[in-house]
């Protein structure tokens, strides 16, 4: 006869089985798309006569195609979010229960735009120092996104917006803070399952700088998820993080070989880290 110790124990096998399913899926649509996207951009470098021999990251970026790059990364996200909602039904019937999309109140909201207005400068200098110190990690996805936006046309500039700031902050989110946070809860403790969705969620960057300095961006908003119980406030931080960050590159282009004051790094952990505390007094406040 079997035990609650039993059935758990199979709950939990269950949830880390479609979890790893849901990676390993994901993870071969990704390489599909990143190899026809770069396949599409060798075609497009030999048609302008680019030779192929010796290539960096800045010629890739001076040679390609914001609407390319852009189509192609829409295609990818919402591509993973199909396979989420798709593997949704075996969390349970209700899919918005399997996403998180629960409401928040006004001051959590209000707290974490803040707080996503000032969890990017710390990962943005992270990634500035990773790149002086380890030159031969830095693959360029950063500064081909930064490249993209500031010398294509309008409608490619547009485009990357759209999918930069208008897409990639839901669907990312409704991946790692919905789907995959839903599914561990059978098998790990909250803390487990904020650190190992964080984990997932800067392994996602692929390039070996964005996924060091983006981690701490992930705790951030796993602890919006942890406080909240929902999908939402992780989603609007995103946004606003990664709109501020669209809004500097077009408003402020800086040297790219320029690092951002220390300080300026350390202030902004010391805010978001309060904002974090904040919120997580306002879910006690709630739960009482």
């Amino acid at each position: 006869m079997d035990t609650p110790a039993d059935d758990a124990s199979r709950a939990g096998c269950r949830a880390l089985g479609l979890a790893a399913a849901y990676l390993a899926v994901s993870l071969a649509w990704r390489v599909v798309m990143e190899g026809l996207t770069g396949l599409a951009i060798v075609v497009l470098m030999t048609q302008q006569g680019v030779p192929l021999k010796g290539l960096t990251p800045a010629v890739i970026s001076a040679h390609s195609s914001a609407d390319l790059v852009a189509i192609a990364s829409l295609v990818q996200l919402f591509g993973l979010l199909a396979i989420a909602v798709f593997m949704a039904r075996w969390l349970g019937p209700d899919r918005l229960e399997a996403f998180a999309l629960k409401p928040v109140p006004a001051v959590f909201l209000v707290l974490t735009a803040l707080g996503g207005a000032t969890v990017g400068f710390f990962p943005g200098w992270v990634a500035q120092v990773l790149a002086k110190l380890l030159p031969f990690l830095d693959l360029g996805d950063l500064g081909m996104l930064n490249d993209l936006l500031l010398q294509s046309s309008w409608h490619g500039r547009l485009l990357m917006l759209i999918a930069v700031v208008g897409v990639a902050p839901f669907v990312e989110e409704a991946i790692f803070l919905g789907f995959l946070w839903r599914a561990l809860e059978g098998a790990l403790p909250p803390w487990g399952i904020w650190l190992a969705t964080s984990a997932l969620f800067a392994l996602y960057h692929v390039d070996p700088i964005h996924v060091m300095a983006v981690f701490f961006t992930g705790l951030f908003l796993g602890w919006l998820r942890w406080a909240s119980g929902s999908v939402i406030p992780g989603m609007l931080a995103h946004l606003v993080n990664n709109g501020l960050a669209a809004v500097l590159v077009l408003a402020l282009p800086v040297d790219p070989d320029a690092t951002n004051p220390w300080w300026a790094a350390v202030l902004s952990v010391a805010v978001t880290a309060a904002i974090a505390a904040a919120l997580w007094r306002v879910r006690s406040r709630e739960a009482t």
